[in-house]
């Protein structure tokens, strides 16, 4: 049996939130969270496997899942985490090429280098081809190594060229951008809105690295599209600037 895990990152903290658990069969019973074997933390008092919501700390050292309360001999009966792919995914804040623990590699959304300027075509030729990068048809903009969708339903389409466990997208969103959706081998792990506010950044831009990591160590499509939402600017485009693949250590 195999257990699926969902966590993000609680803004602003350095906690996470269980989103979802499941099985991939029925499992019958309530089921609690153990930090030990003498703590736990709030049950969802439900009989069903779908739960969501507790807050984690780091360094809670959790032990488990309990199903059904008592097992053989009067004991507990516990899942090990061992056994469970969590996925963790959240905005970091700010551009991810200056984390001291950011992505392994880049490639720039932009794979057209006759839209760049010498120094971007250079450094987009000295990088390792990490992903292959493709569009909807345009209208696509492109400038240096940003590109934004421009209309709802467009996207572009990042898939590794080497395995990895974590993947993520780095955003730039301005004051005509809008909400993006995105999606890591089919299934959306986020939804925002992108529009740019932050004074930190010239043009008030939106500066934030969604990163996914806990994957399994295979190759992964990472996607992004445009959801023809306003952002609150009167523009809904969705700006990207690069993928990235893997996590510095």
């Amino acid at each position: 049996m195999k257990y699926i895990g969902s966590m993000s990152k609680i803004p602003g903290t350095n906690s996470v939130k269980l989103l979802k658990l499941h099985a991939d069969t029925d499992v019958p019973g309530r089921w609690y969270l153990w930090r030990n074997v003498t703590e736990m933390i709030s049950p969802p008092d439900v009989r069903d496997p779908n739960w969501s919501g507790w807050e984690l700390r780091p360094g809670n050292n959790l032990l488990g899942i309990e199903i059904d309360g008592i097992g053989a001999n009067n004991t507990k009966r516990y899942i090990d985490f061992k056994y469970f792919n969590v996925v963790y995914h959240g905005l970091r804040y700010g551009n991810a090429q200056t984390f001291a623990d950011g992505p392994q590699n880049i490639n720039y959304a932009n794979t057209a280098t006759d839209k760049m300027s010498p120094n971007y075509a250079n450094a987009a030729a000295k990088m390792s081809r990490v992903f292959r990068i493709t569009t909807s048809p345009e209208p696509i903009w492109r400038y240096e190594a940003w590109i934004a969708l421009a209309q709802p339903g467009s996207w572009v389409e990042a898939v590794t060229t080497s395995p990895t466990d974590t993947v993520g997208v780095q955003f730039w969103g301005d004051q005509n951008d809008g909400w993006a959706r995105v999606l890591v081998d089919g299934k959306e792990v986020w939804t925002g809105d992108t529009y740019g506010s932050d004074g930190m950044w010239p043009g008030n831009a939106f500066v934030n690295y969604l990163e996914i990591t806990g994957l399994s160590f295979t190759n992964h499509t990472v996607r992004v599209e445009h959801m023809g939402k306003d952002g609150g600017g009167g523009g809904n485009h969705v700006s990207v600037f690069f993928f990235g693949w893997g996590k510095k250590k």
